[in-house]
């Protein structure tokens, strides 16, 4: 059986493989749920370096994590091809992919292809301003790191989870806010960018953000990952 593109799948798509790099893994969640999660997702890169979501239901999260590695690359038999959802999705596409314990992962150990090792869809500060409260299509921004806030704690359902802020400035010097939650906001390696910082500029990757108006500024927060 010859691979197939993401590029070709469909609702109505037979049995068939696919060859792909798993270039982003994250647990869908929000401040306000707890530590719950909804459901286990990644991002899929092919050849053609077109992306595809593929998500996995919470029942089998624990299951799949221990059998797939984010920047590994993957034959992946045995799997759906569902609507994509409406909200909270990493890349604007018609379907999706869902994975479950039956899906078979075959790791790939020669990529002869050059499978991309990462996929971004960029926004700028204009078209981030413009997507306030637009849960549709999660937002990926680039910029240099202007500044770095101390670690706080906000109240959000009940409970007080870490939070940093930090400022972000693009190519024509407009900064704009991002607040870093829970372990993106502990595990954020303050003193090494610093050091870092006094040789050369420290350009940051969030991939993944949701964008909310906090009085009279932009806020991006519910971050997939930083690169």
């Amino acid at each position: 059986m010859e691979n197939v593109l993401l590029s070709q799948l469909s609702l109505h798509q037979q049995p068939c493989k696919i060859k792909v790099r798993i270039c982003r893994i994250w647990e869908s969640t929000t401040p306000y749920s707890k530590g719950d999660i909804f459901s286990l997702d990644c991002l899929l890169v092919d050849k053609e370096e077109f992306s595809m979501q593929a998500t996995i239901r919470k029942q089998d999260a624990e299951d799949l994590k221990c059998r797939i590695t984010e920047g590994k690359v993957y034959v992946i038999e045995k799997f759906s091809v569902i609507p994509t959802r409406k909200k909270f999705v990493a890349v604007d596409r018609y379907y999706m992919i869902q994975l479950s314990k039956s899906t078979q992962f075959t790791e790939v150990e020669d990529d002869s292809e050059g499978i991309p090792l990462h996929s971004f869809n960029f926004s700028t500060f204009y078209e981030i301003n413009k997507k306030q409260h637009n849960d549709s299509i999660l937002t990926d921004v680039v910029g240099k790191i202007a500044a770095i806030g101390e670690i706080t704690h906000r109240y959000i359902s009940q409970s007080l989870p870490p939070i940093r802020n930090l400022e972000i400035e693009d190519f024509e010097r407009t900064t704009m806010p991002a607040t870093l939650w829970d372990r993106f906001a502990t595990d954020f390696d303050e003193a090494n960018i610093y050091e870092e910082e006094k040789s050369t500029p420290i350009i940051i990757i969030l991939a993944g953000m949701t964008v909310r108006t906090e009085s009279t500024f932009i806020d991006m927060l519910s971050i997939e990952d930083i690169f």
